[in-house]
């Protein structure tokens, strides 16, 4: 089984559409204001796939949140932090905005990207993105 998950208007039923051309979901035009996609899918449906299985066309995510993941797990949810988890200069670093932190460090040195730094404070602060 395969999921495509992602916030509303990215372009998941037009990708669904692309591997299925017989399927002919709905989907919307990208908005001329935002230059994001609209939300178009509006409730769930199953529909038979020609090589065999379903597709269940949902909704898209609206926010996303952490659940049951503490602050100090949530850098480990990161895979890419984790070389650098336990080398910060203070044992307490948040990786947030702190002097000798290794995960700022390996983002200045183009080792860890600064969108998924951005993805990691949001989550840790309660932002919504």
């Amino acid at each position: 089984m395969t999921l495509f998950t992602g916030p509303s208007g990215v372009g998941k039923s037009s990708l669904v559409n692309a591997l299925e051309p017989g399927m002919a979901l709905r989907t919307g035009l990208v908005s001329s204001a935002t230059g994001k996609g609209k939300h178009t899918t509006t409730g769930s449906q199953l529909y038979p796939l020609t090589g065999g299985g379903w597709l269940a066309d949902s909704a898209g995510i609206r926010a996303l949140a952490t659940w049951n993941i503490t602050e100090d797990e949530l850098p480990t949810c990161f895979v890419e932090f984790r070389p650098y988890l336990g080398e910060c200069a203070f044992s307490d670093c948040t990786h947030v905005d702190e002097e000798g932190c290794m995960i700022l460090q390996a983002i200045t040195d183009g080792l860890i990207d600064e969108h998924r730094h951005k993805s990691y404070v949001s989550l840790l602060l309660g932002e919504e993105r």
